[in-house]
């Protein structure tokens, strides 16, 4: 069992999206009799971000947000749409 679809990305796709590879992790998960699980606050935090882009921004002026790696926090700043209709366009593609 992998606890989430994010193992996968940090694992398997060593934080790099390929949508190329997906069908390649389908099949390797499928033959090792494995299965996730869903992680549906992750849902909760993605559908609220792509809906309104300043959320991520109110998130990251929390104070506990300091306790967040860097890298991590890189990452949410590189990923985040500068508008709504392009964040909603992107969850589509979930």
């Amino acid at each position: 069992m992998l606890p989430t679809a994010a193992e996968y990305y940090k694992t398997y796709f060593q934080n790099k999206p390929d949508d190329a590879r997906i069908p390649q992790a389908v099949e390797l998960t499928r033959r090792a009799g494995a299965y996730v699980t869903p992680n549906l606050s992750f849902f909760a935090v993605l559908t609220k971000v792509v809906s309104d882009p300043q959320t991520l921004d109110k998130r990251l002026a929390e104070p506990d947000i300091d306790f967040l790696p860097p890298d991590i926090r890189g990452n949410w700043l590189g990923a985040r749409p500068p508008k709504p209709s392009i964040a909603l366009c992107r969850s589509w593609r979930l």
